[in-house]
């Protein structure tokens, strides 16, 4: 059982910073080197998770290490790997990175504490801290998981290479070990955990943002954004919920819009000149094949618009198709002078 607290456990170092080593085994070299490589993001609904490793051979009373987010994410949870017992746990962000930061206490943010019962050295541990981090895309955050009483947080010395695992929606970097709060180091680490989290649903495609065909009047768009706008970056198209038929909680939402514009949601079995689309408006056209509308939405005064309600099921789309999904809408006669622009695309697989 987890029992949170809203109340930090001061900062003392403790008299003698230590790292507990534990002699290298062919079983951890051999499960480091596949989980490192193979660590897999495990799909139930819309929760996803990124495991790093838990075959360890050494220890500290903290870690630290970057996540960062490939698409937009939500961390709600950590596992991590203790030594047997009770355990008080303590978790600090800080922007960007913990590079620069491992002896500045004043650079973290306390985001969560608490007291966990260790299932044992080498078995995940959920923190049950209901984190809720939102990392959008193309950032990262720096994460410090402490322990502030005698239990030790069991890692795995790192091979150098930079990166303790990767999949299409984040990466986690390898690391440090520390004495807590903020004393001696050791390096590099890579921290024994599984990061739980939630990510849009699909891959975006299809950017106005100078990565692929350049927009129609070099009205180049944001990060994985459609095409330049009048309110600026593009509008940006993003799918949540899952890809499963069986649930049919597929929904998409749009921002970077005018307010009170209408956009029309449609699918494509097919993309355009490899997924780069082609010149359509002030935007890019990204989607073809047979096609399906899923009707017109308005921007509210924020610029966002939303479509839901059994998409997969009205598309009455095949499980295991891929389909592609995009947004066209009205657009004042700026930049390019046409009316109307479009969204950046979105590409899913249909799920049983």
């Amino acid at each position: 059982m987890s029992q949170r607290s809203t109340t930090p456990t001061p900062l003392a170092v403790p008299a003698t910073p230590r790292e507990t080593s534990f002699p290298s085994t062919k079983r951890a070299l051999q499960c480091w080197t596949v989980l490192a490589l193979l660590a897999s993001s495990l799909q139930a609904g819309n929760t996803l998770s990124l495991t790093t490793t838990f075959a360890s051979d050494n220890g500290s009373t903290g870690n630290m290490f970057d996540i960062a987010a490939i698409r937009n994410c939500v961390i709600t949870d950590l596992d991590c790997n203790f030594s047997s017992g009770t355990v008080n746990y303590e978790i600090y962000t800080t922007a960007n990175s913990y590079v620069g930061n491992e002896a500045t206490a004043a650079a973290w943010t306390l985001i969560a504490n608490g007291t966990v019962v260790s299932n044992g050295i080498d078995l995940p541990t959920p923190l049950q801290a209901n984190l809720g981090l939102s990392i959008p895309a193309g950032q990262s955050l720096g994460i410090y998981v402490a322990v502030s009483n005698s239990a030790v947080l069991k890692y795995t010395n790192g091979p150098g290479t930079g990166i303790a695992a990767t999949n299409i929606h984040m990466t986690v970097s390898e690391g440090i070990g520390i004495a807590y709060p903020f004393s001696t180091t050791f390096a590099p680490r890579v921290w024994n955990g599984t990061v739980h989290y939630e990510a849009d649903t699909g891959s975006p495609f299809c950017f106005g943002d100078g990565s692929g065909l350049v927009c129609p009047c070099g009205n180049f768009g944001g990060f994985e954004r459609g095409c330049g706008n009048s309110v600026g970056p593009g509008a940006r198209l993003v799918g949540s919920g899952g890809a499963s038929l069986a649930t049919d909680n597929l929904r998409f939402t749009l921002d970077g819009m005018s307010s009170n514009r209408p956009g029309l949601l449609i699918s494509g079995t097919a993309n355009f000149n490899g997924g780069s689309g082609v010149y359509f408006g002030d935007g890019l056209s990204c989607v073809g094949g047979s096609m399906v509308s899923f009707g017109v939405r308005y921007s509210d005064s924020g610029g966002l618009a939303g479509w839901g309600q059994n998409i997969l099921s009205r598309g009455a789309f095949p499980v295991g198709s891929t389909q592609y999904f995009q947004v066209v809408y009205r657009e004042m006669n700026y930049p390019c002078g046409t009316g109307f622009n479009t969204s950046n695309g979105v590409a899913l697989t249909v799920e049983p």
